[in-house]
């Protein structure tokens, strides 16, 4: 509590974003109420003018009231707001915005989760990025090894290297966006970290998730394995040494596969994404 107040006291910012609460270092904040209002700092410097929120999060209504005072900018997937995909398919993202409306191609921003695409556009726009300027800059943009970084590995499977860290909500978003690719599903699983006494429900929960959108293999590495095997069922392998997983990830993807590679800090999964490399 009062690390995101020191740091915005530091940046005395005009403008912040909240993009998501969710269950994540509970060990460390002891409870959900602290580490929502430890999030909600980022409010709370008098510089602060506007905010972008998500409208579709389940807080919104809360965050809207708490910034009642500022201008509030909202962004939204599927719903009308002042940022929001008016629709989405195979090719193109359709994005509206109060300076007009134009496609970001699926292509050019598969490094980028929708719904940080669309935090990011809103961002820079509101700071008075040109719609030319936000377009150019996502097509520019490589990518941050670890945070959905996209790259065909030796195999010329898709491999997405998500490895840098992983909460409930996070992982549940990045197999949102594996549903998306027409290939056969590859999850890599690790554990998820400093998630207290509901931490088995919620991986659970991503069990059930990867069973539900067609993950063909679930590859797992962590303490819930019996879980893991008896929620997934035919087509989870389990493993406790890191290179025989890679190495079996490795034997199973090819061409028509797509790979997601998920897990919080502490379980090195860079490894395997450098291993499929």
């Amino acid at each position: 509590k009062n690390d995101i107040s020191y740091l915005v006291n530091i940046c005395e910012p005009n403008m912040t974003a909240l993009l998501n609460v969710s269950e994540a270092h509970m060990e460390s904040f002891g409870s959900f109420e602290t580490l929502m209002s430890t999030k909600e700092e980022i409010f709370s410097h008098t510089n602060t003018d506007q905010v972008i929120l998500n409208k579709d999060d389940k807080h919104f209504a809360k965050w809207e009231k708490i910034n009642m005072l500022k201008k509030i900018t909202t962004i939204s997937i599927s719903n009308n707001a002042d940022y929001f995909f008016e629709k989405i398919d195979d090719k193109y993202f359709y994005v509206s915005t109060p300076k007009g409306k134009f496609e970001l191609s699926k292509k050019n921003s598969s490094k980028v989760l929708a719904i940080n695409l669309l935090f990011s556009v809103a961002l820079a726009m509101e700071a008075g990025a040109s719609i030319t300027s936000v377009k150019d800059g996502i097509k520019n943009f490589s990518g941050v090894q670890g945070r959905f970084y996209t790259y065909i590995s030796s195999t010329k499977s898709i491999v997405i290297d998500d490895s840098y860290n992983a909460n409930p909500e996070s992982m549940k978003s990045s197999l949102y966006q594996l549903k998306n690719f027409n290939k056969t599903r590859i999850f890599i699983m690790g554990d998820m970290g400093e998630l207290g006494q509901r931490s088995l429900e919620h991986h659970i929960s991503v069990f059930r998730l990867a069973k539900d959108i067609d993950v063909k293999h679930l590859i797992y590495m962590g303490k819930y394995k019996n879980e893991a095997k008896s929620i997934f069922g035919e087509g989870c392998r389990t493993f406790d040494d890191i290179i025989k997983l890679t190495d079996y990830a490795r034997s199973v993807s090819d061409e028509s596969t797509v790979v997601l590679i998920k897990a919080s800090r502490f379980m090195n999964f860079d490894i395997i994404a450098k291993g499929l490399k």
